[in-house]
């Protein structure tokens, strides 16, 4: 399931790039708003896990996932341009 919410947050970050033409500068805003509402989804996910996981309210897993759920923002826009500059050689 998290591989698919991924590649759809991918997805739509392509589609968004190509039809509103994002400036490079623009393409960091756009991943970063993309990826955003994700680190709220901690709290639901951590009360509706099945599995034993950290607590609600665990500093340390909240941060760890902020920090991934960042990097994985941060990483949409490098991919994006060494994808597409792939494509055009």
């Amino acid at each position: 399931m998290h591989l698919l919410v991924s590649c759809g947050i991918g997805l739509v970050f392509v589609f968004l790039m190509e039809k509103l033409n994002v400036s490079s500068r623009g393409a960091w805003i756009l991943s970063l708003l993309l990826t955003f509402p994700t680190v709220f989804l901690y709290f639901p996910l951590s009360y509706l896990a099945v599995q034993d996981v950290p607590g609600l309210f665990d500093e340390m897993a909240i941060t760890f996932w902020t920090i991934g759920h960042l990097l994985y923002g941060l990483s949409l826009p490098p991919l994006y341009q060494f994808f597409t500059k792939a494509n055009h050689k």
